[in-house]
């Protein structure tokens, strides 16, 4: 039985989400959460229903892990710690923001709305889950 997959956009300030639905059809911003609130939405989502793997950005810089790539890490134990039976895929998030700044423009988004860092945070993690699955 399928679950739902759950994409994490990892940043220093700002984790942002985004889910599929139970039969992984469809893609859906969740929401953008301040690093320290977190793992209490992470809870929450949990859940609403069945969880096949988290898929989490993987953040390299031109190939090489680096500072972010330590700090998503320190994530996944974090979450690993907590729930030990949800397996978590590392997904390469490059470019996925300069991408989601792209999706914003080209659906006409007014530049105030453009500008907002969550916002981004939110499309990212949908763009990190659509190339997980390959669509």
């Amino acid at each position: 039985m399928k679950g739902r997959l759950i994409a994490l956009d990892i940043g220093a300030k700002r984790i942002g989400v985004a889910r599929t639905d139970i039969l992984q059809i469809s893609l859906n911003a969740v929401g953008t959460y301040h690093v320290n609130e977190f793992m209490d939405a992470l809870a929450a989502l949990l859940i609403e229903g069945p969880i096949e793997a988290l898929v989490v950005g993987w953040p390299l810089n031109n190939g090489e892990e680096g500072k972010a790539t330590e700090r998503v890490q320190n994530w996944i134990n974090r979450i690993q710690k907590i729930y030990p039976n949800i397996p978590i895929i590392k997904e390469d998030e490059s470019y996925t923001s300069v991408e989601a700044k792209e999706v914003q423009f080209k659906v006409g988004m007014g530049k105030k709305k453009r500008q907002e860092k969550a916002t981004v945070d939110r499309i990212a993690a949908v763009l990190i889950l659509k190339r997980y699955l390959m669509i």
